[in-house]
């Protein structure tokens, strides 16, 4: 999973965080009964998986947050892709989800994720469903939305392309206004500088008009999805966008994954060999929706503490 990055609250009028305990816990319920109902309707089976684990797959960006005996997982992958490849056909879960150092109004150490796997399908498929859940829960009509590959939206928003050298991306990004100040074209890799550019330039413009589903992600960012057929450049991956915040993170899943490309164990943790079971993954296509985030965008919340079950 790609990290979660800065939110644009260009949204309709906030529901605001005082409204009536009752009412906004009601209206979560809500969201979670139509999720279900509309994967019964699919006979996608919910399972339910541990949320400790003594052993973690490093990520970039992500840093699981460490408890007794373990760690909390950043999200219930770890467990959902061994019930794939042991024969569990489409699953889905509802699951709390734990990132150290996360804060802020689109961000918290604790959310909740809907994650599910889906047999056979494309990642153009998958998408499509996400924006029918996403109908289903009360949000704009499925058809409504934009589709653009990762190389448009950077060339329309940036005016270089996402490939493009550390040198390159810098004078976009200073031309922008967005480079840290006094920072050189080599105090970050290309990588970092298009990270930023995507953040602070591309994201904040996507969807502002109705969801986005933004697709082939450069596969040096995208370690956990299936290369591109026709351009191994790019990778199976999409995101799906509503007013400038980043909802939905899915991809093709790669059945060899380097999940350890420039990323790093934290002190004291242990690497999780996902060899065994990866082998055995079935063809599939799997995302991981935020709850909290699709609910503040349905609701117009300014915050995710304005629509998780606080007093």
């Amino acid at each position: 999973m790609s990290p979660r990055r800065p939110g644009n609250d260009a949204q309709p009028a906030p529901l605001h965080p005082a409204l009536p305990l009752r009412q906004r816990l009601a209206r979560r319920a809500r969201l979670l009964r139509d999720i279900r109902a509309f994967f019964a309707a699919r006979e996608v089976l919910e399972v339910d998986t541990p949320l400790r684990t003594q052993a973690v797959v490093p990520e970039v960006h992500i840093r699981p947050l460490a408890c007794e005996g373990g760690w909390l997982l950043p999200s219930p992958e770890r467990y959902l892709k061994p019930l794939l490849a042991a024969g569990s056909g489409d699953i889905y879960q509802l699951s709390h989800a734990f990132r150290a150092g996360e804060s802020g109004r689109h961000h918290a150490e604790e959310f909740l994720l809907c994650e599910w796997y889906r047999l056979g399908k494309t990642m153009e498929e998958l998408a499509q469903e996400v924006l029918e859940l996403m109908a289903t829960c009360g949000g704009p009509a499925a058809d409504s939305a934009r589709w653009l590959r990762y190389e448009q939206s950077f060339l329309e928003h940036c005016e270089a392309h996402p490939l493009a050298s550390s040198a390159e991306l810098h004078a976009a990004a200073v031309k922008r206004g967005v480079a840290p100040e006094g920072a050189s074209p080599d105090s970050l890799p290309a990588a970092s500088w298009r990270d930023l550019l995507m953040s602070l330039c591309v994201q904040p413009a996507l969807g502002a008009d109705g969801p986005v589903v933004l697709t082939h992600f450069p596969a040096s960012d995208s370690p956990l999805a299936t290369p591109d057929a026709e351009d191994a450049r790019w990778a199976q991956r999409f995101e799906v966008f509503w007013g400038g915040l980043e909802l939905a993170n899915g991809c093709r899943e790669a059945r060899a994954p380097d999940a350890l490309a420039g990323a790093a164990l934290p002190a004291g943790a242990e690497y999780l060999d996902t060899t065994q079971w990866s082998a055995d993954l079935p063809d599939c296509a799997g995302v991981a929706l935020g709850v909290d985030r699709l609910l503040m965008r349905l609701t117009g919340a300014p915050s995710l503490e304005a629509v998780q079950p606080n007093p």
